[in-house]
């Protein structure tokens, strides 16, 4: 198989950036932000409700697909990811902050540290399914 060249994957990689929902719905609220546009208040309530539906949501359809990946779950790997992600993860950012890196601002350490403990997220499940790699983990 030969490489793509270059410049066809800049401009695949700037086409998908440019239409993708969600850069396009924070680039328009970035630029109605800047320039002091403000939403008709029906349409800011409704907004305004959405946005507090789209937590559960999300949580929703990740729980929905999950449950179709029951059976091909690797139990016998899921300690091990556990294990790296609660415990190995944050030692190493706590390693790589402090020594590696220098960091002497507590709160700064604690942060990482914390944010590197935390659950992964939705977004790296959505983009591993939507390129078909490695949703099982």
């Amino acid at each position: 198989m030969g490489r793509r060249p270059v410049k066809t994957l800049l401009a695949k990689t700037s086409y998908g950036l440019i239409t993708n929902p969600l850069v396009i719905g924070l680039l328009a609220g970035l630029g109605c932000n800047l320039l002091g546009i403000t939403l008709w208040r029906p349409l800011d309530e409704m907004a305004k409700l959405l946005g507090n539906a789209v937590t559960p949501g999300a949580l929703f359809a990740l729980g929905a697909t999950l449950a179709g990946f029951r059976k091909k779950i690797q139990w016998k790997e899921l300690p091990l990811v556990v294990l790296m992600k609660i415990i190995i993860h944050p030692m190493l950012v706590w390693l790589l902050s402090v020594i590696v890196f220098g960091l002497t601002d507590v709160i700064w350490i604690q942060v990482l540290v914390i944010l590197a403990a935390l659950p992964t997220g939705v977004n790296p499940f959505l983009f591993a399914s939507r390129y078909n790699a490695g949703q099982l983990l």
